[in-house]
């Protein structure tokens, strides 16, 4: 949410006050490139909203969201079959993300009447001040964290009202990771991360052109199914013998680890290590339970050779594979074959606030009958999108 002024802002303005005579109206953040006397601010309200959550909560938040995906109902047929009369307006729920408070009230095939008494066109817009109208969704920005807004909707032909707690909306793929270090785990040379926004602004200014396209529809259009689900991409394959025949693998989902649905990246290391239970661990279960953004902290028991250090913001373990590996493959940090011998994983990120796409296009789980009986304790078989396959023995 930014304000268009015809003021210059030059490089190292950022963060000055933007006066309108002697009053400050906002802050200055951002130009646009090639372009002449055309620069942005930070309004009033925004710096003031930021300002109160800090001071409540510690840290900032953000904006409040209903957590729904809609489309305007411009389009006469489509009130009619719904029930509604000439004198009802609205906007259509098509999808709630099921995190939400909102999706404990509402449905998928509603219709939004009215946002705290204010009534909804069927364009999405509500009213503004004089001849001027915005969308409806600028009421959610006015709301304080964990405020109650009334509803109406119209379900089945009824007119029904509730009560919604507003919260700042956990989003999947995270927009921006400030103050924190990207997230990783390394196996065998496979580097697994979580898929974010800064992940594809390394493509570039032009990233959503020039990044792959599931990606940034992932990153777009994806909404969290469960708490602390991350969409987990095999980012690229370090070259190593062990890895032959999957090295041109890259910027593919992390579907299933032999059959288990992956929740995060947390849970992807339990899975690839080799623990017995498919759930998520205690610590992988804490960050998905959890509301407010907080270090990962891993659950190692039954690891061997663990070498771990930590801090308030960051955690790293490295975790050396059996002794009994059959190859004799050393763990040592210098051995030419450490990215095959030792896993690594760096999570200094929070796991609680982003989550693998439950929903996302993918292969179907593969029957266990394509396998020999004891797959599960000698091969780790991960399930990409693209219907990919990567088979590996463990402790190979």
């Amino acid at each position: 949410m930014a304000i268009q002024i015809d003021a210059a802002i030059n490089p190292g303005n950022s963060g000055g006050p933007a006066l309108r005579g002697d009053v400050v109206v906002g802050v200055a953040f951002q130009n646009l490139p090639h372009a002449d006397n055309i620069g942005y601010i930070i309004p009033l309200p925004v710096v003031r909203r930021f300002l109160s959550e800090v001071m409540k909560y510690g840290y900032y938040r953000g904006f409040c969201s209903l957590g729904i995906v809609f489309q305007t109902m411009d389009n006469p047929h489509l009130r009619k079959a719904l029930g509604m009369t000439g004198h009802q307006s609205g906007v259509l729920i098509n999808r709630i993300q099921p995190t939400t408070s909102t999706a404990k009230v509402l449905q998928k095939g509603d219709v939004l009447l009215e946002f705290d008494g204010v009534p909804i066109a069927n364009d999405g817009t509500v009213h503004f001040r004089a001849r001027e109208r915005i969308f409806f969704t600028s009421l959610n920005t006015l709301k304080p964290t964990g405020s109650t807004v009334h509803v109406k909707v119209l379900r089945g032909g009824r007119e029904l009202e509730y009560d919604l707690q507003l919260e700042p909306l956990q989003t999947l793929v995270p927009v921006h990771k400030y103050d924190q270090l990207p997230s990783y785990f390394i196996y065998a040379g496979l580097v697994f991360v979580p898929l974010s926004q800064p992940y594809l602004h390394e493509y570039g200014d032009d990233w959503m052109s020039n990044s792959p396209r599931r990606l940034v529809d992932k990153a777009l259009n994806s909404l969290m199914q469960k708490p602390g689900q991350q969409i987990i991409v095999l980012s690229q394959v370090l070259v190593d013998d062990i890895n032959t025949g999957y090295q041109q693998f890259q910027n593919l989902q992390v579907l299933r680890v032999n059959g288990v649905e992956v929740l995060n990246l947390a849970h992807l290391k339990q899975l690839i290590m080799g623990t017995s239970n498919h759930r998520p661990s205690a610590a992988a279960a804490a960050a998905a339970a959890a509301v407010e953004p907080a270090p990962a902290v891993e659950d190692a028991s039954g690891l061997a050779n663990i070498t771990a250090s930590s801090s308030s913001n960051d955690a790293a373990a490295d975790v050396g594979l059996p002794a009994d590996s059959s190859n004799g493959a050393s763990s040592s940090a210098n051995s030419p074959a450490a990215a095959v011998a030792t896993a690594t994983m760096l999570d200094t990120s929070n796991s609680s606030s982003e989550g693998a796409n439950s929903s996302s296009k993918g292969s179907s789980t593969l029957p266990d009958s394509m396998f020999i009986n004891d797959w599960d304790n000698q091969y780790i078989r991960l399930e990409l999108e693209d219907d990919r396959l990567i088979i590996m023995e463990r402790g190979a």
